[in-house]
């Protein structure tokens, strides 16, 4: 049986509420059980060591609806802030554009904008303060 990630982007407002911005597009959710290991210990054990952090207290309700959609399914739920979690969906995407030659094509345009390609966020916009909330169903 295999195993996924399911998250949203959230933004933290003026007020400092945080509001869910997107919902993990499929090129930030492919199978990758490297990318998995490194973000929450998933499916192996990633270089930093890292494990679930569980859900943000102060998470926003749209995200609550769609964590609470995958019920006793989904599982190591965590988060963290936008900057680390673009530095692990980028270490572990570079390595599936290296084994495939269709997907060093779109290599050019993935580099230019990594916050796009993976989170939906343009970069002339990172002035905010940004986070991924994620899970797993295995």
């Amino acid at each position: 049986m295999g195993c996924d990630i399911h998250g949203t982007v959230e933004v933290r407002t003026g007020d400092g509420k945080w509001v869910m911005i997107n919902e993990l597009g499929w090129e930030a959710t492919l199978r990758n059980y490297q990318r998995f290991a490194e973000l929450a210990g998933v499916r192996g054990e990633g270089t930093r060591g890292l494990q679930p952090k569980g859900l943000p207290q102060n998470i926003s309700e749209s995200t609550a609806y769609h964590v609470d959609g995958w019920g006793v399914d989904g599982h190591s739920h965590s988060h963290m802030e936008l900057d680390e979690a673009l530095k692990i969906w980028v270490e572990t995407e570079y390595n599936d554009f290296q084994d495939d030659p269709d997907q060093r094509k779109k290599g050019a345009w993935f580099e230019s904008s990594p916050e796009y390609y993976f989170f939906g966020i343009d970069r002339y916009t990172r002035d905010k303060e940004y986070r991924v909330v994620f899970w797993f169903d295995c």
